[in-house]
């Protein structure tokens, strides 16, 4: 059997994870900087699938565009230069990306569903000169998700990579 943190060495009987991996764990299990400090060194990241399997998912309100506040439907903020250019380099290298956003949530009227999608597909056309899929959910395809309200965990552990509690 495979580690299930590394998935390149065999795990050792019963613990599930090799020697090294294991002892990675215990020393990141009584020192969360530790851990930060470990996940900024490994490149690429241990969790990533690759590019060429997936997507990369991009919140719309506060990462993408700015946000200051629900203004409508039909309102979304000006393009954060960063993470516009960002995408673009991704499309470039034809990597899947979509938009990830509560605003298409199927608790909202599936009418008001089709008019947002609307919006953002014309936001998109502005920014990139063609549509992208929008979804409110991730999957198993999705290499990474930037978003203003995420907290990144260390897999399989409860600790926060930066660190804090």
């Amino acid at each position: 059997m495979k580690c299930k943190l590394c998935e390149t060495k065999e795990a050792q009987r019963g613990a599930g994870m090799c020697y090294t991996c294991l002892e990675l764990y215990k020393s990141i299990a009584t020192d969360p900087g530790l851990a930060a400090k470990i996940l900024r060194s490994l490149s690429p990241p241990v969790a990533n699938k690759a590019k060429s399997e997936g997507w990369h998912g991009v919140d719309l309100d506060g990462t993408l565009a700015l946000y200051d506040g629900w203004k409508g439907i039909d309102y979304i903020g000006e393009p954060i230069p960063l993470m516009v250019e960002r995408v673009r380099k991704w499309l470039a290298q034809n990597e899947q990306v979509r938009i990830v956003t509560a605003r298409v949530h199927p608790n909202q009227d599936g009418r008001a569903i089709e008019v947002v999608r609307y919006w953002i597909d014309q936001w998109c056309l502005k920014q990139f000169g063609q549509t992208l899929p929008v979804t409110n959910e991730k999957d198993y395809g999705m290499i990474d998700l930037y978003d203003d309200r995420c907290v990144q965990i260390i897999p399989n552990t409860g600790v926060r990579v930066d660190g804090k509690e």
